[in-house]
């Protein structure tokens, strides 16, 4: 393999992570380095403006001092993904587009959401524990606190 060619290939591997990150102004959920406005059953994020609403449905049951967990119908105003990349050739050259979907996570209506959250484990020995909250954010799992 040539110098260059190895070169090219390190590059192509370091930038593969970076295709799993949410965009900050298409992200959904809660996440800690955000600021919100937040009253009892609804939470704004003040950078992308999108509404976050959860409405417990029956009792939480605590496991813990500050944990619990129980079924809960959530609302996200952020309902459209950008994931269904398309190109299309025309003789002008060629245009590359992302096609808008609605959520596919919504088992509710556009938007919403019952769920306990869920717990993906790793596909490959290169991937992590991944635990998608009811409020349809993406929290990836380490081995250890970093």
């Amino acid at each position: 393999m040539t110098t260059r060619a190895f070169w090219i290939l390190c590059s192509l591997l370091l930038a593969l992570p970076a295709t799993a990150q949410q965009y900050p102004s298409q992200a959904r959920g809660l996440g800690a380095a955000v600021a919100y406005q937040s009253g009892d059953l609804d939470h704004v994020n003040l950078f992308n403006g999108q509404l976050s609403l959860t409405l417990p449905l029956g009792q939480g049951y605590p496991v813990g001092p500050g944990l619990g967990y129980g079924l809960a119908l959530t609302y996200t105003s952020n309902l459209w993904s950008f994931n269904n990349f398309r190109t299309c050739s025309s003789p002008g050259g060629t245009t590359s587009y992302y096609l808008p979907e609605i959520d596919e996570k919504a088992n509710a209506g556009p938007g919403w959401r019952v769920s306990v959250g869920k717990l993906e484990a790793p596909v490959t020995p290169d991937t992590r524990w991944h635990y998608f909250p009811p409020d349809g954010g993406e929290v990836l799992l380490y081995p250890t606190l970093h």
